[in-house]
């Protein structure tokens, strides 16, 4: 028997390239974690549409496992449609699947809900007895003690600017409205340290990026974990919040273990949002101290930032392009707010009647899939685009280089040159975005039907 692991991408690829010199590209964990999961009297292979395009006719796995985050769901349906009319059986999970389970079992023949370390062996222990259930769930959270060693033997590492990562924990301790990590991950869970260094200790390579949501979710963790990564001379990239910024402790014990850079989910600019989505740890008047600590001790900050809250105005933008360049950020992935399926933010839209469409694909964080309060769709796209191409301006790139004190420079050179590449697909914004078109949002409308649009979404390889 086989099995094939298959990690579909986006129908709207345009900024996905081949090669390391692409926009920024670690390998993924899902599924070489799920390889390592399969039972070892069953083959199995991993096909990464990510960095290279499909061929079905090699994907010939008796089963096939499939997982989607929300905008990549259309094109993982399509495949499984494909895939079962060659015969074969599609297994699906991931943030997805997990959230709206019923809609992924229209596509496929049975949907793992959540953690897949137990649930995917005994689907397909359950396939090889032909007793395939329809759902799978935990009835807790697996253990995360003793994880096999992830199966990197099964991908390319010429595909990958950083081709081996690691999982120190999962999960986030926090509930942001926007965030739809619990859908997969219920709570906030630590591997055991030992773990963690032993597995780092085999990747050959020094670049090495943790593939945790939050890894200082727990601060005493942290500071055990940081100090027993410091005598391997590994640099390190991972997730975190600002608030490990509160611990100057914690800061030095990150740069000391080779921590070289954070993505932060600042969000905004505006406390009055961060309160409505759920994360008033974020500190505005912070930000800029904070910081000023991380780059001191070697670390830059990569922000997420979010437009689109109901708080947000046509000024919101040139605010929060003038915060991010004045605070010295590294880079910024702009993205406009997206009410992801298993959120608490999609069942307020979906109640009020403000989602305008649950085409998936549109789910991608540059498109605008509900309707604004104090915004026009058509400028929160033209701010969102406008922040980011002014936000990697030349003049701005250098006043935040400036700002961080030249910090890790090949890291602040190769992010900024993968966003500027990536806005640059969008069309140039000319002018100020922030002017007043006398928007009044329109009535709730009723929401939409809950049937995804089932349209095959091929996708065309530019990446040549």
């Amino acid at each position: 028997m086989k099995a094939s692991l298959v990690q579909p991408l986006h129908a709207d690829h345009k900024v996905v390239k081949t090669g390391k010199g692409g926009i920024f590209k670690p390998a993924q964990l899902t599924m070489p974690l799920l390889a390592a999961f399969t039972p070892p009297d069953i083959e199995v292979e991993i096909h990464d549409e990510i960095v290279r395009p499909l061929d079905l006719d090699k994907i010939d796995g008796d089963v096939v496992g499939i997982t989607a985050v929300t905008p990549f769901a259309p094109r993982a349906y399509a495949l499984a449609t494909e895939l079962r009319a060659r015969g074969q059986t599609v297994i699906m999970g991931g943030p997805h699947a997990s959230a709206l389970p019923d809609e992924a079992r229209q596509f496929v023949d049975a949907v793992v809900v959540g953690e897949g370390d137990v649930l995917w062996p005994r689907a397909l222990r359950d396939f090889q007895r032909g007793e395939l259930a329809p759902i799978y769930r935990n009835d807790k959270p697996p253990p995360i003690e003793n994880l096999p060693h992830p199966r990197w033997d099964l991908v390319d590492p010429a595909q990958y600017i950083i081709p081996q990562v690691v999982q120190a924990t999962r999960g986030c301790p926090f509930t942001c409205d926007f965030c739809s990590l619990r859908t997969v991950f219920p709570g906030y869970r630590m591997r055991p340290i030992a773990d963690v260094v032993r597995e780092v200790e085999q990747i050959p390579h020094r670049d090495v990026v943790f593939w945790d949501d939050n890894i200082v979710g727990n601060p005493k963790y942290a500071r055990e974990l940081f100090k027993a990564l410091r005598p391997l001379g590994k640099r390190w990239f991972s997730q975190a919040t600002i608030t490990i910024a509160r611990s100057p402790e914690l800061v030095r014990l990150a740069g000391e273990s080779g921590c070289a850079g954070l993505f932060v989910g600042l969000e905004s600019f505006r406390k009055s949002s961060l309160i409505e989505t759920h994360k008033p740890f974020n500190h505005v008047e912070r930000y800029k101290q904070d910081l000023r600590l991380l780059a001191d001790h070697g670390i830059v900050v990569m922000s997420g930032l979010i437009f689109g809250f109901d708080e947000d105005t046509p000024s919101t933008f040139a605010e929060t392009l003038e915060g991010a360049v004045e605070i010295g950020l590294t880079g910024v992935a702009c993205s406009i707010l997206t009410p992801y399926p298993g959120t608490g933010l999609f069942a307020r839209m979906k109640a009020a009647g403000r989602l305008t469409t649950l085409d998936w694909s549109r789910y991608s964080s540059d498109e605008v899939v509900f309707t604004p309060k104090h915004l026009s769709p058509a400028q929160l796209i033209e701010g969102h685009n406008w922040v980011g191409q002014q936000f990697h301006s030349v003049p701005n790139i250098l006043k935040r280089w400036w700002a961080t004190r030249f910090v890790q420079p090949e890291v602040f050179l190769l992010s900024n040159l993968a966003n500027r590449r990536y806005f640059n697909f969008f069309p140039k914004v000319r002018g100020h975005p922030g002017r007043d078109f006398g928007w009044v949002a329109p009535p709730p409308a009723p929401p939409p039907d809950d049937a995804p649009r089932r349209r095959h979404l091929p996708v065309v390889d530019d990446r040549a």
